[in-house]
Formats: structure tokens, sequence, C-alpha cells
């Protein structure tokens, strides 16, 4: 479950939105098959991003993080795989990634009890 979140978020960044441009609509869901389908992520936080996860930057700093023997620090809520750990998820979520792409944080918005949310350039 955990990791659907994640890639949700990760998606988001990776387009690097510039928040001049108007509205930007966000709806998380995650798919639960076993219990009939998709669910609404409600009271999720949502980044928006000045920069992609995928600057010249971040590749660096993945690429050390991927050449280590062992990921150091600690990994968001910690509900990661050793697999997940090991990947691009597992770096946005470790102190490593983190101290790099929380600089570039424009704006946060929560989701409400639907999963929605939206960026405005109006600040919201």
């Amino acid at each position: 479950m955990r990791r659907a979140l994640i890639i949700c978020l990760l998606v988001l960044l990776a387009f690097g939105c510039n928040p001049g441009l108007g509205t930007i609509n966000v709806h998380i869901e995650l798919d639960f098959p076993d219990m009939g389908g998709r669910r609404p992520r409600a009271h999720q936080t949502v980044y928006l991003l000045s920069n992609s996860i995928a600057s010249a930057e971040m590749d660096e700093a993945f690429k050390k993080y991927m050449a280590s023997t062992s990921p150091s620090g600690h990994f968001g809520n910690g509900n990661l795989t050793d697999t997940e750990k090991r990947s691009r998820v597992g770096f946005m979520s470790n102190d490593a990634g983190t101290t790099i792409w929380h600089r570039y944080i424009v704006k946060t918005v929560e989701t409400d009890s639907q999963g929605e949310a939206r960026f405005t350039s109006e600040g919201g």
C-alpha cells in the first residue's frame, strides 16, 4: 500500500510543475483488489516542486546511493521492503533523497476525504 502511494507522489513530483501556470488538480487512489478495488487516499500530503526528481543533482545523488553497500538513514515510515529501499522510491523516502528534494518544495496540499487536492497560483 505504501509503495503505491509513494509511486503516485513520485509521478507528480517527476513533472516539476510551475505554480504560475494556473491550477493543478490531484486525485490519489490506492487499489485494494481484495477489498473491491480503488479507494481514495484521504489526508495525504502532496508536494509541488520547482525542480524535477530527474535533475542532474538528483541523478548524481541517486547513483551514489545505489553504489553504497547498504542504504543508511531513515526511510520515511519504515514500511519499505529491502527491494524497495534499493530503488528510486527508497532513495526519495530516505534521508539522502529528502535532503535534496525538500529544498525544491514550492507548495504542499493535503488531499480531502475523497483523495482530491488542488494547487492554484493563488496559494492553495
